[in-house]
């Protein structure tokens, strides 16, 4: 009856939940394959020697990838790898707006609006940019350990990794195709 069905509800929801968290760490971890099984048949798939390209194809289809426009700079020993969505990719939540600091996801205030400010005035007000983004900088130029899940960071001298990370993703922004 209804209480059969809502469980069935949750454990589906638990289920894609758990899915995206999967997804998302197959999309950091380039070189390690990943497949989820559920009631016999594979839910997720993503074989070791996948790309970042190849995952966000197989993860979000074949539309988002071929729109991507990649950006790659560096500054000393700051590298900035990834893609940028076109604008009309957006969306109400940051869910795709992945970072990944020396390999590690991230979710991070500053770099939240490092992208905000990458896609100003290429957005309308409270849309949020799609985005794949690889960091590597010096390990000393990272405090990782933000309680509680160490998923947040607080970067030194940000102010320069500012302005140069928004000026290159701009960059990226302005050579994606803006036709809605």
């Amino acid at each position: 009856g209804m209480r059969g069905r809502r469980v069935i509800n949750r454990t589906a929801t638990e289920c894609s939940r758990g899915l995206e968290v999967v997804s998302r760490a197959a999309l950091a971890h380039i070189g390690v394959g990943v497949v989820v099984t559920h009631g016999g048949k594979r839910v997720l798939d993503r074989e070791a020697d996948m790309d970042l390209l190849a995952r966000i194809r197989r993860t979000f289809g074949a539309e988002l990838a071929e729109g991507l426009v990649p950006v790659e700079a560096a500054d000393g020993m700051t590298h900035l790898m990834g893609y940028v969505a076109p604008p009309r990719f957006s969306r109400r939540d940051t869910a795709r707006q992945m970072w990944f600091l020396n390999g590690r996801p991230m979710r991070d205030k500053v770099l939240t609006r490092v992208l905000r400010d990458s896609y100003r005035g290429f957005l309308e007000e409270g849309r949020q940019p799609v985005a794949f983004l690889q960091l590597s900088i010096e390990p000393a130029q990272v405090d990782v350990n933000v309680p509680p899940a160490k998923t947040e960071v607080r970067l030194r001298d940000s102010r320069r990794l500012f302005g140069f990370l928004v000026h290159h993703l701009r960059e990226a922004v302005r050579q994606t195709d803006m036709a809605t």
